[in-house]
């Protein structure tokens, strides 16, 4: 598998989780500013997730650039990617 296919699919996969997160959220029940704070701490747990995730798709490019290989284990791909053993698997020839 070629790097830009991981990093596709990996942005697939990252684009899908935000979508199912957005999903969550309600509109408020009223134009005031005080039926949007009502609805404040799930809007704060979904930025605070959002920034989560982007740090680590971003966090995700920078390990996938550094791969020396464009061969990566398979068990990098099911989520084992972080590991020393496995990332040793996934740059040895």
């Amino acid at each position: 598998m070629s790097k830009d296919r991981l990093e596709a699919f990996s942005d697939g996969v990252i684009a899908i989780l935000i979508t199912i997160m957005v999903l969550e959220l309600r509109t408020p029940h009223g134009t005031t500013w005080a039926a949007l704070r009502e609805d404040l701490p799930v809007l704060l747990a979904y930025v605070l997730s959002f920034v989560y995730i982007g740090i680590y798709w971003n966090n995700h490019h920078d390990r996938v650039r550094a791969f020396r290989l464009t061969s990566i284990h398979p068990h990098a791909l099911a989520g084992g990617g972080y590991d020393p053993p496995t990332l040793l698997a996934a740059l040895a020839p």
